[in-house]
C-alpha cells in the first residue's frame, strides 16, 4: 500500500469543522440545561409518596435506559414524520438526548437524595426545622456533594452521545467529518482530527468541572 498521509489536504475544510462543532456545543449545552432542569420535578415524581406517580417516573426511566439512543432517534425523526408530526433534523436531535439525559439524571438526583442518612432529617425535625428549611440547610448541601462527580461524567457523555445525532442528518461535527471524508477519501486524517477535537473538548469539560466544585462545593458545607 502506498497511502499518505496528508493532513494539508483538510485544511480547506476548517471552516466546516468549525460549524459542525459550534453545532454539536449548542445541542450538548441545551441538552444539559433542559435535561438538568427537567430531572427536577422528575426527581420530586420519583420519590413522590404516590404510588402511580412513582410508577410512571419509573416506567419512563426504564424505557429510555433500555432503549437504544440510534432507536430513539429514528422513532423522534422517521417514526413522528410518518404520524404527521415532523421535526427538524436539530429538533429530533435535541429532543431525543434531552429525553434520554433527563431519565439518567433523574436516577442522579434520586441517588444523591436517599443518600442522605434518614438520621439527618429527623435531626432536623428535631431542631424545629421546617420541609424547607431542611432542604435548603441539610439536604440540598449534600446531595450537591454527592451527586456532583456524576452530574460531570454526565455532561461528558452527553457531548460525546450527541454525535448520534449525525444519523438525522444533522451537520454536527461527525456528520461533518463524514462529509469531509468523502469529498478527500480522507477518512483516516478525517477521523483523527475529530477524534482530537472530542479529546481536548472533554478534557476541557473535566477541568472546568474540576474548577466549578472547588468554587461550588464549599459553598454547600453543611
Amino acid at each position: 500500500m502506498n497511502y499518505q498521509i496528508n493532513f494539508s489536504a483538510l485544511s480547506p475544510y476548517v471552516g466546516q469543522f468549525t460549524q459542525g462543532m459550534l453545532t454539536t456545543t449548542l445541542l450538548s449545552v441545551l441538552t444539559v440545561v433542559l435535561s438538568f432542569l427537567l430531572a427536577i420535578p422528575g426527581v420530586a415524581a420519583r420519590v413522590a409518596p404516590t404510588a402511580w406517580v412513582r410508577g410512571i417516573t419509573r416506567v419512563y426511566i426504564d424505557l429510555v435506559r433500555n432503549i437504544p439512543m440510534l432507536v430513539l432517534l429514528y422513532m423522534l425523526y422517521f417514526g413522528l414524520a410518518q404520524s404527521g408530526l415532523r421535526l427538524s433534523s436539530f429538533e429530533a436531535g435535541l429532543a431525543g438526548l434531552v429525553i434520554n439525559s433527563t431519565a439518567y439524571v433523574i436516577e442522579i438526583y434520586r441517588g444523591g437524595i436517599e443518600g442522605i442518612k434518614p438520621g439527618q432529617r429527623e435531626a432536623a425535625a428535631a431542631l424545629g426545622l421546617g420541609p424547607m428549611a431542611t432542604w435548603r440547610h441539610i439536604i440540598l448541601p449534600q446531595a450537591v456533594r454527592i451527586v456532583f462527580p456524576a452530574l460531570g461524567n454526565q455532561v461528558v457523555g452527553i457531548v460525546l452521545g450527541s454525535s448520534l445525532v449525525m444519523v438525522v442528518a444533522e451537520p454536527d461535527l461527525t456528520f461533518v467529518a463524514f462529509n469531509v471524508g468523502s469529498d478527500t477519501f480522507r477518512y483516516f486524517e478525517t477521523f483523527i482530527v475529530v477524534a482530537l477535537i472530542y479529546l481536548v473538548v472533554v478534557q476541557a469539560i473535566t477541568l472546568l468541572w474540576r474548577l466549578l466544585g472547588h468554587v461550588l462545593l464549599p459553598v454547600y458545607r453543611t
